[in-house]
């Protein structure tokens, strides 16, 4: 079931919206009328989308939260780590108008069309987006995974483009006396005693290729005290980048 936070000052449409989509099933509808009330609903329950009006209305002073429009309480959410996807609508000289922020995607709607047709529309945005942040936390989670095997490793990994290091794990950076996270975005020059020791090692492993697609060579690398270590090295270009 996909949950839904929908946020309006309209109670008629907000009552004929949740009914529309709940009837379709698949999405359980919670509705507010003011950006306080979804934000204090926010705090103690998770949603799987949050819906807003782009107006939503105005009090008298006190209540800054209620003053917020739906761009505002996006800001707002972001700037609190809320990554929760966010569709806004609202009406344009008589036209529905519907925003998925996160994906960039906007669909209008004429003045008079079915009244089924944007609810449906509405419906499909809603499972879009849903699925495109579970997506996302499936890669997030997979990365995590990797990144904790390639951190317990007792092997040095590294990856880089051109000649630039993008990451380099615990392991190797530890052991060449390297502060965490310093070699990353650094040259792998720094690695080598000499541009020559270095332009040798990979000119090596184009050359020495097993049937695994691994390039080999025998080398040394200069840890961050000067010293020298002798060092077997493998490489293979990244899939990605063979397209």
């Amino acid at each position: 079931m996909i949950t839904v936070l929908l946020v309006h000052d309209n109670t008629e449409l907000i009552d004929a919206t949740r009914s529309y989509l709940e009837k379709m099933g698949e999405v359980r509808v919670d509705a507010v009328q003011s950006t306080k009330q979804a934000l204090e609903i926010l705090k103690s329950r998770n949603y799987d989308v949050l819906v807003s009006y782009y107006h939503l209305p105005e009090v008298n002073g006190i209540e800054f939260f209620s003053d917020m429009n739906g761009v505002e309480l996006l800001k707002y959410l972001k700037m609190r780590g809320h990554s929760l996807p966010f569709i806004m609508y609202t009406r344009t000289n008589g036209s529905l108008v519907l925003e998925d922020v996160n994906n960039a995607t906007e669909v209008t709607f004429p003045r008079g069309i079915e009244p089924r047709t944007p609810v449906t529309e509405f419906r499909e945005m809603i499972l879009q987006a849903v699925m495109r942040k579970k997506s996302e936390r499936d890669l997030a989670a997979r990365c995590d995974m990797l990144t904790s095997i390639l951190e317990a490793t007792p092997l040095w990994v590294c990856q880089f483009h051109g000649q630039v290091m993008d990451w380099v794990n615990s392991t190797m950076t530890a052991a060449l006396g390297y502060e965490e996270g310093i070699l990353a975005g650094k040259s792998i020059l720094s690695l080598f005693p000499t541009a020559d020791e270095c332009d040798h090692a990979i000119r090596e492993m184009k050359i020495r290729v097993d049937q695994d697609g691994w390039g080999h060579s025998d080398s040394v690398m200069k840890a961050k005290s000067g010293s020298v270590i002798p060092v077997r090295l493998r490489m293979r270009k990244n899939r990605a980048d063979t397209a």
